[in-house]
């Protein structure tokens, strides 16, 4: 008698193991395809994210190309008429000023057609940096939302601490914090040679397929003028 009890039982407990197992396999089942779902979707979300990031980054770049073909005409007579530097013979592009407002009309109406984005959506976390060489300091203008302030600086990277110092100011209290470095970038030590227009536009919310992602874009560019130097040859 003790051992038909025995049996049922044994039977009774192995067949509860059986049922504990088939659900222990179930769970880890759909544990391991709700992880392959939200990978999927984190994939699918950077991707968007990442194609709408590119687009709004080469925008920004015909913006800039746009804005520094702007040169003002009327302060630039000097630099427009002198051709090089008779001490070494280099091409000269110093006191050749861009024109502000006309450059700041083509960078914002070239953003705008290319991406949509107006620039009241960008005005307060933007900023809008000019530089003018002259023949011994470097004119600045450096402008946003908190207004727009102008001065001179003898190497470019003097400019480096203003820039940061100023772009700080801008939505300083979120999103990914962003440095200009100027010292030691090949391009911006031309800031003393050549007219340069500079945008930085930080924390711009950037949809992907589900959420925004704060992003900080950068874009500058120097004006390309040509000179004839076949007069110059003998």
């Amino acid at each position: 008698m003790m051992q038909t009890i025995y049996t049922i039982r044994q039977r009774l407990n192995a067949e509860l193991n059986n049922e504990r197992g088939s659900v222990s396999i179930v769970t880890i089942g759909i544990i391991i395809s709700l992880i392959i779902f939200i990978a999927f979707i984190n994939i699918a979300d950077y991707s968007v994210y990442s194609e709408r990031r590119d687009i709004i980054s080469k925008s920004i770049d015909y913006a800039v190309t746009a804005a520094i073909q702007e040169i003002d005409i009327n302060t630039s007579r000097e630099g427009l008429s002198g051709a090089y530097n008779e001490h070494t013979g280099d091409i000269e592009l110093k006191n050749i000023y861009i024109d502000e407002y006309s450059a700041d009309n083509a960078f914002f109406s070239t953003f705008t057609e290319n991406t949509g984005i107006n620039k009241s959506q960008i005005n307060n976390n933007s900023m809008i940096i000019i530089i003018n060489p002259r023949q011994s300091s470097i004119q600045y203008i450096i402008k946003t939302i908190n207004g727009r302030s102008t001065g001179s600086i003898l190497e470019p990277e003097d400019i480096e601490t203003i820039i940061n110092e100023k772009l700080g100011e801008l939505n300083s209290s979120e999103g990914d914090k962003h440095i200009i470095y100027v010292n030691g970038n090949v391009k911006t030590k031309e800031f003393n040679v050549r007219p340069y227009y500079m945008v930085v536009i930080r924390n711009l919310p950037v949809k992907g397929l589900f959420r925004n992602r704060n992003t900080t874009f950068v874009s500058f560019k120097g004006a390309n003028i040509e000179r004839n130097t076949e007069q110059f040859s003998e």
